[in-house]
């Protein structure tokens, strides 16, 4: 049997199959694209913590009626339905910091003068100091910081809940990451509720202690220079109690930073291995020689 019978019957099956042929490697070439497209506002990271709910209004519970009674008004129902607000629904690489203000308005934590702490790279030693002397404050310490400290989060924008639990941008897979927005948001409250002194504590054993790509160094320090009446800013620079010794007062990236305040006219001090952060460190390595000699020496 003929399938095609005449000139112009050939000419349009031919016709056909070119066009289709056409789309066909317009397809193979375009999804691909699409598939990194994809990948580019989704991210390469774990997707959003499992149970993030039920995890947030616990850690809200616990904040505001044992750690910090005087929030004991604060709505927890209301903290995490706003939380979701600033990312759920939205694609995960264009959540800007502005999106989480009304959240960080609903948990502004007040803190005593003088009292705040800045750290980079020195993550852990800081915190111990603030768990034994919680009258200081870090950036986590604060209610907002507390309640989302570790976690992943990012949204979706085809349905469900509009949370991605399957996989979400790491901290610098775009510029405008969800994790990333927020804790620039929320430092640059941290810096405008800081009053007094300030501490800034940084690592002597990091490479640079003073990193240019650090949040204290691109957001922090700026806004508290741009303060009307800037803080004074007293330096704690630590190395970790089994070494090594990279950085100290008037030296490398340390030297970098007191040049900074010396030029914008902000007062500072700078201590190298202040004696709290010697003890800290022995409390959890009593047998370390340097502990041993520092027990010696300052008994």
């Amino acid at each position: 049997m003929m399938l095609c019978q005449g000139h112009s019957c050939c000419q349009s099956f031919t016709a056909t199959h070119v066009i289709v042929s056409v789309l066909l490697i317009f397809l193979v070439i375009l999804l691909p694209t699409h598939a990194v497209d994809l990948k580019k506002t989704t991210g390469n990271g774990p997707g959003t913590t499992k149970g993030i709910k039920e995890i947030i209004l616990g850690r809200c519970y616990d904040y505001t009626t044992l750690m910090k009674p005087v929030l004991k008004n604060v709505n927890c129902e209301n903290v995490w339905n706003t939380f979701k607000s600033s990312f759920a629904n939205k694609i995960p690489c264009k959540v800007m910091p502005s999106d989480y203000y009304n959240f960080l308005d609903l948990t502004k934590t007040g803190i005593a003068t003088g009292k705040s702490v800045f750290w980079s790279g020195i993550n852990k030693l800081a915190h111990d100091y603030t768990k034994v002397s919680p009258e200081y404050v870090t950036m986590e310490d604060t209610l907002s910081g507390y309640l989302v400290n570790n976690l992943v989060w990012c949204g979706r924008t085809n349905g469900g809940d509009g949370i991605n639990y399957e996989r979400c941008p790491a901290y610098d897979d775009c510029a405008d990451s969800p994790i990333k927005s927020f804790w620039f948001a929320a430092s640059k409250y941290f810096v405008d509720a800081a009053s007094g002194p300030v501490t800034v504590m940084l690592s002597g054993s990091a490479d640079k202690a003073f990193r240019k790509d650090s949040v204290f160094r691109l957001l922090e320090l700026p806004v508290l220079a741009s303060k009307a009446m800037p803080p004074p800013i007293n330096i704690w620079v630590a190395d970790n109690i089994e070494g090594p010794d990279k950085e100290s007062c008037g030296k490398g990236t340390v030297a970098e930073l007191e040049e900074y305040l010396k030029n914008k006219k902000i007062k500072y001090t700078c201590t190298d291995n202040p004696r709290a952060m010697i003890l800290l460190q022995c409390a959890a390595h009593p047998n370390n020689s340097k502990c041993k000699d520092f027990y010696r020496i300052n008994p």
